[in-house]
């Protein structure tokens, strides 16, 4: 097992990266939670009126997009995270 030394400031903003990662990721499973749950409500709902769904309807789609930002950002959060990890080792073995 090879082992590198880190600088407190390299270890933070990996942390900083994973951690913003976790927080982008747990938006997204929200925005889709709440985006399935009125999606599930329209199902059983019966007599509502044009002007109600037209609004849930926006709120449903721009949950759906919001889900799908905030999964991107954290995918590229964790990208990031990966190529500072692999700079960090390729600059050990230089050394």
């Amino acid at each position: 097992m090879k082992m590198y030394s880190l600088t407190e400031g390299e270890l933070g903003e990996l942390a900083q990266l994973q951690g913003g990662a976790t927080v982008a990721f747990s938006a997204s499973s929200a925005c889709l939670g709440f985006a399935l749950s009125v999606k599930q409500g329209f199902a059983f709902s019966e007599n509502l009126s044009p002007v109600v769904l037209a609004s849930w309807e926006t709120w449903m789609v721009a949950a759906f997009i919001a889900s799908a930002l905030t999964a991107l950002c954290g995918l590229g959060l964790c990208y990031k995270g990966r190529t500072r990890l692999a700079a960090i080792k390729a600059e050990m073995e230089h050394d």
